[in-house]
């Protein structure tokens, strides 16, 4: 199951904050939880209160050319992100890509890897720390801040 298949009824622990992801082998298991934070709980919510067709739990859906609304699939999905990449002149990224862009943010936070881990349903710190990329731009207000210590 990727995220595209979210389904609100077997992946989504709304009350305890979870989501459940399985079905896919992740760094050894086949199964793991990853904590919502505030704003993916809220975003969850507002998709969970949309009208949709009875007896559909799956979270992410698309109205179609002709007004029915149905699940996303990974090739409407794939098209989006192709048209997105087109537009935007960014056609060497890909989705796994915010995933580094993720660690990377949270790490320049001052997070470490081991916080970070659980996160992106990472077992190790050290799985986490392949997706830790630093910007040098980004760093360049640390030094002043080590200048600090050193007076």
């Amino acid at each position: 199951m990727n995220l595209i298949g979210l389904d609100f009824s077997k992946h989504v622990d709304m009350d305890g904050k979870k989501i459940f992801i399985s079905g896919v082998e992740q760094k050894g298991k086949t199964a793991f939880a990853i904590e919502m934070t505030h704003r993916v709980h809220r975003t969850l919510e507002a998709i969970r209160k949309q009208p949709r067709p009875k007896g559909q739990t799956r979270v992410f859906l698309v109205t179609d050319r002709v007004g029915e609304v149905r699940p996303l699939t990974l090739s409407m999905f794939r098209d989006e992100w192709d048209r997105v990449r087109t537009a935007t002149k960014m056609l060497d990224k890909v989705p796994h890509d915010m995933r580094h862009t993720f660690a990377s943010r949270l790490a320049e936070a001052g997070y470490t890897a081991e916080q970070i881990a659980p996160l992106m349903g990472q077992r190790s710190a050290e799985s986490a720390r392949r997706y830790i990329k630093f910007d040098r731009k980004r760093l360049g207000g640390l030094t002043k801040a080590l200048n600090k210590f050193g007076k």
